[in-house]
């Protein structure tokens, strides 16, 4: 049955029909409906305001329809026995619906959305309850209820026990849940209030200590402070005609490292672009990073591996930790390696990477295997970040593996 404001999916018969074919036992079967508020004047569809998608409940359909009429496939056979009932013109499908439910045929749900009901208003409607408010169909519902009395007898008790037996377990396991969510909440509460007070202990101890950054990072500091004072990396950083904005980010990214056990070995490739010198000349000038700089500036254009390696020459760090001129050093990098680097006296040490774009947004993680010699025979896996002992690099990188000049020592 099918109103002219009605609308069915494509698959709405398709998944009626699997579900009734073959089982002569099933006498009805309905799928789910959205209501949807439509505006009157272009017919566009606004809103879903309800979604009509009960499982069948044996006397449901005593206290009020839940059930479009578009939604339903009957066999034809109940309509040998069973017909609407003339003298209602309104919910005349509410009425039908409940007959049939006291005649004991059955129902299934199928448990799909494949169908619309669309109601068009004026006025901007909240719910279904509403728009037959609006018709005045409320009033209507005493006669149908007035007809289901009529049909009832002692025998149909058991649909309405079984719907108050449904309900009150229902409402059992809704307290039993609300109780449960209740206990989540309050231990909840009672963390954040403990992670609030661990927030401020954390903030006013890195305060005291001269520490300004807040959250994570002021706490990174706080634990970079407490490893011993010592210089155990050597940054080796060969720059060329970097694009300006791009090298101030790869420097700040090195002052702002959590872990301040660290040298910057720089070494400027020659470099004959003026806004790549200038800010070259500003590092030196940079009351952080010069104070643990080791410049120096080449006269002529070597490559990668040349200036690498006047770096190397000048680290004195026990580990050499590499650095293209646009790479971003995370802000706990040297951290979390210095924490390794406690643990164990480690050769050399290495680290997952991302690839990000010029705005710093990421575009792929590499996640590395484990240590894997075998591998590295025939791919560079490691690549960024890694440390190496600095001993292991005495003799400096290949000059003829320009561009591949770390992947030999690994």
């Amino acid at each position: 049955m099918l109103d002219q404001d009605d609308v069915l999916y494509s698959q709405h018969f398709a998944s009626l029909l699997a579900e009734i074919h073959g089982q002569p036992q099933i006498d009805v079967v309905y799928s789910g409906c959205k209501v949807v508020a439509c505006e009157k004047i272009d017919q566009r569809v606004n809103k879903v305001i309800e979604v009509m998608n009960r499982p069948w409940q044996p006397g449901r359909l005593l206290i009020g329809n839940t059930i479009p009429n578009h939604a339903l496939l009957f066999r034809a056979s109940v309509f040998h026995s069973h017909q609407f009932d003339e003298d209602f013109e309104i919910y005349e499908d509410w009425e039908f619906l409940s007959r049939l439910s006291l005649s004991n045929l059955t129902f299934v749900h199928v448990d799909e959305i494949s169908c619309e009901y669309r109601i068009f208003s004026d006025t901007e409607i909240q719910s279904y309850i509403q728009v037959h408010e609006d018709k005045g169909y409320l009033d209507h519902a005493q006669k149908v209820i007035t007809s289901i009395l009529k049909n009832l007898e002692l025998s149909h008790f058991d649909k309405i026990i079984y719907l108050v037996n449904h309900l009150e377990k229902q409402q059992q396991l809704l307290t039993s849940q609300l109780s449960e969510q209740t206990q989540q909440r309050q231990a909840l509460a009672q963390q954040l209030e403990q992670s609030h007070s661990l927030e401020q202990l954390l903030a006013d101890t890195c305060a005291a200590v001269g520490i300004e950054a807040a959250g994570r990072q002021g706490i990174a500091q706080l634990i970079g402070r407490t490893l011993p004072q010592q210089t155990l990396f050597s940054i080796i950083l060969p720059v060329y005609n970097t694009e300006a904005a791009i090298l101030r980010q790869t420097l700040l990214s090195v002052r702002n490292q959590a872990y301040t056990g660290w040298e910057l070995c720089l070494v400027d490739d020659a470099s004959d672009r003026e806004e790549t010198r200038q800010v070259l000349q500003a590092v030196q000038n940079d009351p952080v990073l010069a104070e643990r700089l080791h410049y120096l500036r080449r006269d002529t254009q070597g490559g990668i591996v040349a200036a690498s390696n006047d770096a190397i020459k000048m680290a004195t760090a026990p580990y050499i930790t590499f650095l293209d001129h646009d790479d971003n050093l995370h802000h706990e990098a040297l951290l979390s390696l210095a924490l390794k680097l406690q643990q164990q006296d480690y050769t050399l040490l290495y680290t997952d990477s991302r690839m990000i774009d010029h705005s710093g947004q990421p575009m792929h993680t590499y996640q590395k295997a484990d240590w894997s010699p075998e591998t590295l025979l025939h791919i560079n896996y490691i690549n960024h970040l890694t440390v190496v002992k600095r001993e292991i690099l005495k003799d400096g990188l290949r000059a003829d593996f320009n561009g591949a000049q770390d992947w030999p020592p690994f």
